[in-house]
């Protein structure tokens, strides 16, 4: 951990340098206490990535209360979804 945490692997950030570094010191400690990768011969499992982007976004309304309520996007509510599809869009 204390090498882990250090300068020398610059925050670990993904898709950086310093995620290369840590992921390469990892494997190595791992080869060095004997482990064999487990991931159908391979030390990673691949991980897809999917940016949510909200456009053109009017604000939520909710009515049959006592009076409408409606949300603005982003300063009142965020909403994203966990399925992805190129569109979503929610009428009534």
């Amino acid at each position: 951990t204390k090498t882990l945490s250090s300068d020398a692997f610059e925050g670990r950030k993904p898709t950086t340098a310093g995620e290369t570094k840590a992921t390469d010191y990892i494997v190595e400690r791992f080869k060095a206490a004997g482990l064999k990768p487990g991931n159908n011969g391979g030390w990673f499992q691949d991980v897809p990535l999917v940016e949510l982007t909200a456009k053109n976004v009017t604000p939520l309304s909710f009515s049959g209360g006592k009076a409408p309520v409606s949300l603005a996007y982003r300063s009142d509510v965020v909403i994203a979804s966990y399925r992805v599809t190129p569109r979503i869009e929610i009428k009534d």
